[in-house]
């Protein structure tokens, strides 16, 4: 025998690594995708806890806030204050329409109320509704849509 690497045995090693590979891709697309789904849910869930707030200080106060200064002061006094919310808006990552309305939920309104200043996933970024639910939307599906607009 010439000591030579058996060509069987050398096979089976391939076809192993081979499946390892694939396998170890297909791990990290799911984990990608795992990642996303978090991604979208943070984003989802500060837009909702947002337009839930502004909807509070509508009927607390009787009239939607007109200015960002005027909604922070009052997430501030809110016992205890909501901080995080608070900057959200300060930082200009969650941007509202000031003094407009939200309506009842469900209604169906096509008027976007708030969105996100945070990079898009895959192409898309949240923005809420005037009708206080959530759309994953492109960018030039929010140049194309209607924005709220301030109480009269």
């Amino acid at each position: 025998m010439d000591g030579g690497a058996n060509p069987k045995a050398m096979k089976k090693w391939v076809i192993g690594g081979i499946v390892t590979m694939f396998a170890l891709a297909g791990l990290m697309g799911y984990l990608a995708l795992e990642a996303e789904k978090d991604i979208k849910a943070r984003f989802e869930n500060n837009l909702k806890r947002l337009m839930l707030w502004y909807q509070n200080y509508t009927d607390t106060m009787g009239g939607p806030p007109k200015t960002q200064d005027d909604f922070g002061k009052w997430l501030m006094a809110v016992q205890p204050p909501l901080q995080a919310e608070a900057l959200l808006v300060s930082s200009g990552r969650v941007v509202l329409m000031w003094g407009a309305k939200p309506l009842t939920s469900g209604s169906g309104s096509e008027a976007i109320f708030a969105y996100t200043t945070d990079p898009p996933v895959r192409g898309r970024r949240p923005v809420g509704m005037l009708d206080m639910t959530v759309r994953w939307i492109t960018p030039e599906e929010f140049d194309a849509a209607p924005k709220a607009e301030p109480e009269r």
